[in-house]
């Protein structure tokens, strides 16, 4: 990370919250001693990404980072089910001090989401690749996933 004559893209993937929620350690349960075990996940993914974040502002070198996540979760059932809205539902940080958070929220739909699907159009801006702006709006008004059935269902229409 500290050679600043070549452009990183790097990609950190983290175990985070899924069942069973055992990813955390003695920090977490010492930080918040009322919780359960899934919140000690949230716990501890927040503080793997404040030390990421840490050591990559200590480099003084312009840098973009996004975290999201590849499904939501019902607490203590897990991900996959036909019902459950909150199953859509995704954390998504975007940091950088290269670009303003106008950048990010060119890319919410009017029901003020940010959907997964616009993921491809930020990278490939970030990344420099031009993207006609008539695709982004496009696909923002037609926000969609795809369900436990493998059916292509409107996020409008989940229950």
């Amino acid at each position: 990370m500290t050679n600043s004559n070549e452009n990183k893209f790097i990609i950190v993937h983290l175990w985070g919250n899924h069942q069973p929620y055992n990813n955390f350690d003695e920090d977490d349960q010492n930080e918040l001693p009322q919780a359960e075990e899934y919140d000690w996940t949230i716990h501890h993914t927040d503080r793997v990404l404040s030390s990421l974040i840490e050591t990559i502002e200590e480099n003084n070198q312009p840098y973009t980072l996004i975290y999201t996540s590849d499904h939501g979760e019902i607490v203590n059932k897990g991900h996959g089910f036909e019902k459950g809205r909150e199953q859509y539902f995704v954390p998504f940080l975007f940091k950088s001090n290269n670009y303003n958070c106008q950048f990010i929220e060119n890319f919410r739909n009017d029901d003020g989401w940010i959907s997964g699907l616009m993921n491809k159009y930020i990278l490939s801006m970030l990344l420099g690749f031009k993207v006609d702006p008539q695709i982004i709006e496009q696909q923002k008004a037609h926000d969609r996933i795809l369900d436990a059935n493998e059916d292509v269902v409107l996020f409008s229409q989940v229950e």
